[in-house]
């Protein structure tokens, strides 16, 4: 990767509780529309040898958007069940930004989004000077990083399910570890709200579809030795339009484009009187004090603070990135730190303790607990084993630190 040019960062917080940031003028911007697209599904099948008994087994299934607390809606009564059969955690504390790619991205790699470089779900990459959202690019800034193939978005849940489990049967290359991915709750909270009746509904199907999933693992002998992890990537919140920020009753549009999307969006400034959209001009120092001053007076009536680059807080992860937006903006209920931000978490199987309560732990540290299951050694990364390692029945006999992984120039080998 070569390395980027160091640009100044402008980072806005809103204080009042969520509030959404929205440029009328942006492309793909509506009321409706005002948060991040869905994840769709991925699959990972990894190579697995001959035998199926000899390899430990793990199954990592995401239900995306599901907030720890959604439990106390009650209409999710299997998932319910699965903590008195394994071990569970009443929150895990995800990554800044607390949206879908960077924390998938997290809890595959063990590494924070300034390490990984998945910022957000699309951002302003300064070496291609341009947008990049869902594209290779996005994906693909270290060629050693194993790709995520494309979704089809008419497989059923059911179907998918059904697919994870023949990689594990499969009678020539049997998977040890497959990765499920489903996009509810989070796309019907994002239309119609967290704690509306559609989203109940959704949080039963999902309960329903857990329930489908035990019956196949029992079905083909599968549930004494496949070790299956119930997680999601961020919470949900209620984001009403009265709390609405509308950026261009601050800046002058001419003077900058967008990437990302509300709570967090990226400004990129622009020399004035250059709007040329989705494509970087070279940005003046003056635009960008322009672009900040007129943000940093703006919160002295509105509900956000004003950072520059090197203000951004540490335990975001966040700053030290090549490929980092110019100018950001976040809400603070999407705050990392905020509880209605967080997922929940459930693991059962013959690895795991039964009816056991793991205290809080970080997104990153289960990556070391993945390798520590799959008897592979984990490379260096953010996490670590011994915050989670309470939750297995036998111990390791002796906790090696893993060492961390900081923001560096040169790729980083994440698989060999």
């Amino acid at each position: 990767m070569a390395a980027a040019e160091e640009n100044n960062i402008i980072f806005v917080q809103v204080v009042e509780k969520y509030p959404c940031l929205y440029d009328p003028t942006a492309k793909g911007y509506s009321q409706k529309n005002v948060t991040d697209k869905a994840w769709y599904a991925v699959f990972v099948d990894c190579k697995a040898s001959d035998s199926l008994s000899q390899h430990p087994l793990l199954l990592i299934v995401s239900y995306d958007g599901f907030r720890h607390n959604y439990f106390e809606k009650q209409v999710t009564p299997t998932l319910q069940k699965l903590k008195t059969l394994g071990t569970h955690a009443e929150y895990m504390r995800n990554v800044f930004e607390t949206k879908t790619f960077p924390n998938h991205h997290s809890i595959a790699t063990g590494l924070f989004p300034e390490v990984h470089g998945v910022l957000a779900n699309s951002l302003y990459d300064p070496i291609y000077k341009r947008v990049l959202n869902f594209s290779y690019e996005l994906w693909h800034q270290n060629e050693n990083i194993i790709p995520i193939w494309n979704y089809n978005t008419s497989i059923s849940w059911e179907e998918r399910v059904d697919t994870a489990i023949g990689w594990f049967l499969h009678p020539v290359t049997p998977a040890n570890l497959v990765m499920l991915y489903i996009e509810e709750p989070d796309a019907s909270s994002h239309i119609f709200g967290p704690e509306s009746q559609q989203v109940l509904k959704q949080l039963a199907k999902l309960d329903q579809l857990t329930d489908y999933l035990q019956h196949r693992l029992v079905d083909n002998n599968l549930s004494d030795v496949v070790n299956v992890f119930h997680l999601s990537d961020h919470g949900m919140d209620t984001v009403t339009l009265d709390r609405i920020v509308n950026l261009t009753d601050y800046v002058d549009r001419s003077t900058y484009i967008t990437s990302g999307s509300s709570p967090v969006l990226g400004l990129v400034p622009l020399n004035k009187g250059e709007l040329l959209v989705w494509t970087i001009a070279p940005h003046t120092k003056y635009n960008e004090e322009h672009i900040y001053k007129s943000l940093k007076n703006a919160s002295l009536h509105d509900n956000f603070r004003v950072f520059k680059r090197a203000d951004i807080p540490e335990r975001w992860h966040f700053k030290n990135n090549n490929p980092n937006m110019n100018t950001t903006l976040g809400i603070h209920g999407y705050d990392n730190a905020e509880s209605n931000m967080h997922p929940y978490f459930i693991a059962c199987g013959p690895l795991i303790k039964k009816n056991h309560v793991i205290a809080p732990f970080d997104t990153v540290d289960l990556y070391s607990l993945f390798a520590h299951i799959l008897n592979v050694s984990a490379p260096p990364n953010n996490g670590s084993l011994a915050n989670v390692v309470d939750m297995l029945v036998v111990m390791p006999s002796h906790l090696t630190a893993t060492p961390s992984v900081f923001f560096m120039g040169e790729p980083l080998i994440l698989f060999q």
